[in-house]
């Protein structure tokens, strides 16, 4: 009898220290005005609030530890995913430095300005889309990323071009695509298929007075040449 009391009470202990374990081991937190949080079923971060992420060169962000065993930084969780919402206006220095799980980034269009060495050695990250609204990037931002083929680009060529960085922001051989996500037609001008489509004035002429209008604008354009 004494026996089963003194394993109940092992056992009692061990399940009050896992949950003790389990409630230290936080998922979410506040850093100056950001909020942090992760879901560990689908391995996202996601960073809100209003105002800058913090510059984190002299301490450490709160979802990752420093090993002093072996001298590198263990992150408290795989992230896979990071979602900065509309709000955050700066991503901060070292903020995912080294996260080699990181495959997908999305940076909103409040963001102005990227932290020096924030996503060094994220070596997961093969693509990344970056706003208009971003004016700096920071020496480092995305060295080390060796599998960054390609940045997505909101603006113009002239507007990439006009971004402060350093030339190590970026490895050496990533395309930068411009003016991604822009749509390159007004949908709402649709033009006639060409089989329909007059080759003097560009119209398409239905019904019988119509089709003597485009009769003779089909001779007008064989003397005079088409204009559409």
């Amino acid at each position: 009898m004494k026996t089963s009391k003194k394993l109940l009470s092992i056992l009692l202990a061990m399940l009050l220290l896992a949950s003790c374990m389990v409630t230290a081991f936080a998922v979410s937190g506040t850093d100056g005005d950001i909020t942090w949080n992760y879901d560990e079923a689908t391995k996202t971060m996601t960073i809100s609030g209003t105002g800058d992420m913090p510059n984190y060169g002299l301490r450490y962000p709160a979802w990752y530890i420093y090993n002093s065993d072996t001298h590198t930084m263990d992150y408290l969780f795989e992230i896979e995913h990071l979602i900065i919402e509309n709000g955050v206006t700066r991503i901060g220095e070292y903020a995912f430095i080294q996260c080699t799980a990181l495959t997908s980034v999305t940076i909103p269009d409040s963001v102005t300005r990227i932290g020096a060495y924030a996503f060094t050695d994220c070596t997961a990250l093969t693509s990344v889309t970056i706003p208009s609204s971003v004016t700096r990037i920071g020496k480092g931002a995305f060295s080390g990323c060796t599998a960054l083929t390609e940045v997505n680009y909101t603006g113009s060529e002239a507007e990439w071009n006009s971004i402060a960085f350093y030339d190590d922001a970026l490895p050496q051989g990533v395309t930068v695509n411009y003016n991604y996500g822009q749509s390159q037609s007004d949908p709402g001008n649709t033009d006639p298929t060409p089989e329909n489509a007059c080759p003097w004035c560009g119209q398409v002429h239905e019904g019988f007075f119509q089709g003597i209008i485009g009769f003779f604008h089909r001779i007008f354009a064989a003397i005079f040449g088409a204009k559409y």
